[in-house]
């Protein structure tokens, strides 16, 4: 598979005078940059959508959304990175996605009305590539996800982004997502 990028054109001159290989610089740097990445549960804050809605519009739109508040709510969309893991969570129903960040968060308000999932109050979106999405009925419960998580059976984020410090942990909830997928 071939990628493009854009280098500015004073250091791709400089890298070719010098013989270094652009692409095996690129492999390495991101290769070190996933290796290094971190995971977070992303609410879709269900609990806040009218009836018969939860959220997961978000993911079919390839964003981790935030809505609300900017201060309270939407600057949390700030702390992931480009190559961070996500995992969303639906309130009552469970963890239901995985995905990674695929760019970066630029903290504007969506103003476009048919790029919001929510047109009823503020909305910021967080480009996420989400490869592993499961229908709500196949979700891994709260409770198994936070067995896997080793957190308390009843916890259930209140915050849009959390991070998830046991890496390894993470990591299994992730595989059973991709499995259940």
């Amino acid at each position: 598979m071939r990628t493009t990028i854009n280098l500015d054109d004073n250091i791709h001159e400089q890298a070719k005078e010098e013989g270094i290989n652009i692409s095996q610089v690129c492999n390495k740097a991101l290769r070190h940059k996933l290796d290094k990445s971190q995971c977070y549960i992303w609410n879709t804050n269900k609990q806040h959508f009218p009836e018969g809605e939860d959220g997961t519009e978000a993911l079919y739109q390839g964003v981790a959304a935030a809505y609300g508040d900017y201060d309270q709510w939407g600057s949390q969309l700030e702390e992931p990175s480009i190559g961070d893991q996500l995992i969303a969570y639906v309130n009552r129903k469970g963890y239901c996605a995985t995905g990674r960040v695929v760019g970066p968060f630029n903290g504007q308000e969506i103003q476009n009305e048919d790029e919001k999932i929510d047109p009823r109050v503020p909305e910021w979106h967080l480009p996420v590539r989400w490869e592993a999405v499961l229908d709500l009925e196949d979700a891994v419960s709260r409770q198994h996800g936070n067995g896997i998580l080793d957190y308390k059976e009843k916890y259930s984020p209140s915050e849009t982004v959390r991070r998830i410090k046991d890496t390894e942990r993470a990591q299994l909830l992730v595989d059973l997502i991709r499995g259940r997928a």
